[in-house]
């Protein structure tokens, strides 16, 4: 299992890994927010086909593991 963090939260993504005990991985874009609202007007009007074709466009930028001992 691993946890994919977005916007405010991706500050604190090793925070997270360390509490969680999981992997915490960091997309390329934070601001998923506007990018689902671009990826919608896309969607709409034909720029993209489908959503695979959108899931495809997903990439990490980092990966954060714990690094605290139980």
């Amino acid at each position: 299992h691993e946890q994919v963090v977005d916007a405010g939260s991706a500050v604190h993504a090793q925070f997270q890994a360390d509490l969680l005990g999981i992997p915490v991985v960091r997309p390329a874009c934070v601001e998923t927010t506007a990018l689902g609202a671009a990826y919608l007007a896309g969607l709409s009007s034909g720029v993209y086909q489908s959503t695979e074709e959108l899931s495809a466009l997903w990439k990490a930028e980092r990966r954060f593991v714990p690094t605290l001992d139980k």
